[in-house]
């Protein structure tokens, strides 16, 4: 997704697309840092393949945790 968001779309240079992957805490720089943030992330809780859920400020450590990403 990452790869092509950054291929197919003109971005200003404050905004930085970053591929995750499995760097876990390693991205904890990025999140603590940034004024706005978007992850997009792939986790299995039993829905429907391309089902959206949203998670915003406090919420996201009450619903996701390192075992469950």
């Amino acid at each position: 997704v990452a790869e092509r968001l950054y291929a197919h779309y003109h971005w200003p240079e404050y905004v930085e697309i970053v591929d995750g992957g499995t760097q876990g805490l390693n991205l904890l720089g990025y999140v603590e840092s940034a004024s706005h943030l978007l992850i997009l992330d792939a986790i299995d809780y039993g829905l429907e393949p391309g089902t959206l859920r949203t998670y915003a400020g406090e919420r996201i450590p009450a619903y996701l945790s390192a075992k469950k990403m």
